[in-house]
């Protein structure tokens, strides 16, 4: 649409004459005058309404949690009706930490806490626009095992005490949250120090773990192991049993492990006169040394666990009497 528009009836000087362009279209409108190819008279059209220039956040999401350390990188866009896009000049603060950036797209380490981040805009007319989301900047708790030490080894149903302290920024102490947990057994237990006699045979890594109250959790790991000494028993021969040099002995012990089962084989025989005798459950001895032996025997079950039993014998000969008179 063309609009012809004679104002020499209505200019009759120089100076500033003041016209205005009514229209219901939202098309541009091109002014052009006819009546010099230069120096033509301006056109100024300003719009009747200034609105608030428009500005949304695209990234993170409002309610995001990040670790604090880790840099956050923040988008969005804005656009004016007056002046187009003005995401380059985006203000972005925070409740926080103050202004942190200009522009559509800001990377930003903050501090733990909550963090209430406010995108502004202002447009060409001095209107201001502003969106805002939440951003939980939250540590992630620090969880410490303070005994027993890893690699320790128990008794089957000794009592072993698992002791640990956790702490966070945001929440301060945690250790009673702590939740202590076997690779074998499952949970143990829960709080800053817990003793359990019920602790199976075999290895076990137990866990120490902790949440906060923005789901950050930590773990610590440590190693232990239950294993029960074997049982060992001298039974053959009886203690101050007397023997005799160069005759025979026999050896006998039993020897038993809850983990292992019978280990009598694995019995091992020593004279502190003699040395090593041999092995076995029942273990004949050609012939002692005369003198007092201490016979020592001794197993080790597969965990490493050593059991022994002594007894103590005296070697000596029988004297020989004989009568040489009368015939």
């Amino acid at each position: 649409q063309v609009v012809d528009f004679d104002v020499l009836n209505s200019v009759r000087a120089d100076g500033t004459y003041n016209f205005a362009l009514t229209t219901t279209s939202t098309d541009e409108v091109v002014y052009n005058s006819r009546e010099a190819v230069t120096g033509q008279p301006q056109l100024v059209v300003s719009l009747g309404q200034n609105t608030a220039p428009a500005v949304r956040i695209t990234a993170p999401v409002t309610g995001s949690v990040v670790s604090v350390g880790l840099p956050v990188t923040f988008t969005a866009v804005a656009t004016d009706a007056e002046s187009g896009d003005l995401s380059s000049t985006i203000r972005w603060s925070s409740s926080r930490d103050g202004l942190f950036g200009i522009g559509a797209t800001v990377p930003v380490g903050l501090s733990g806490g909550v963090h209430p981040i406010t995108a502004a805009i202002t447009g060409a007319g001095g209107k201001v626009g502003t969106t805002a989301i939440t951003v939980n900047v939250n540590a992630v708790p620090t969880v410490t095992i303070t005994g027993p030490a890893s690699g320790s080894i128990y008794e089957r149903g000794a009592p072993v005490t698992f002791s640990g302290t956790a702490v966070d920024v945001e929440d301060g102490t945690l250790t009673g949250a702590i939740t202590w947990t076997s690779s074998r057994d499952g949970v143990l237990g829960s709080g800053g120090s817990i003793t359990t006699s019920a602790l199976s045979s075999g290895s076990h890594t137990v866990t120490a773990a902790v949440t906060d109250s923005a789901g950050k959790t930590s773990t610590r790991s440590i190693a232990i192991a239950v294993n029960a000494t074997p049982v060992l028993t001298i039974t053959g021969p009886a203690a101050g049993t007397p023997l005799e040099p160069a005759t025979p002995v026999t050896l006998t012990a039993t020897a038993t492990d809850i983990e292992d089962g019978n280990l009598g084989a694995q019995v091992s025989w020593r004279s502190s006169r003699d040395g090593i005798l041999g092995t076995g459950a029942s273990l004949v001895v050609p012939a002692l040394t005369s003198g007092t032996h201490t016979i020592t025997a001794s197993v080790t079950d597969a965990g490493g666990k050593t059991a022994t039993a002594t007894r103590t014998f005296v070697v000596n000969a029988t004297p020989v009497v004989t009568i040489t008179a009368p015939a």
